[in-house]
């Protein structure tokens, strides 16, 4: 079973963007959805590290696709 990141997780995991960011870019499409459970979000961590993966090098930064 894959590993669920919380927010917090999520936000180091991401160069230390804050949780409001982080809404932000759930919202704009930027970064993969939550699933819910307990009324907390959690993300699949193999998830996390992919969408990490195909960020691409040396090119826009997370926050210029958010602003895409």
């Amino acid at each position: 079973m894959a590993k669920l990141l919380n927010i917090d997780e999520l936000c180091d995991r991401l160069g230390n963007r804050s949780k409001k960011t982080i809404h932000r870019d759930i919202v704009s499409g930027t970064i993969p959805r939550p699933v819910k459970m307990g009324g907390r979000n959690y993300w699949h961590e193999d998830v996390i590290d992919q969408f990490i993966a195909d960020l691409p090098v040396g090119g826009p930064t997370l926050k210029d696709q958010s602003t895409a």
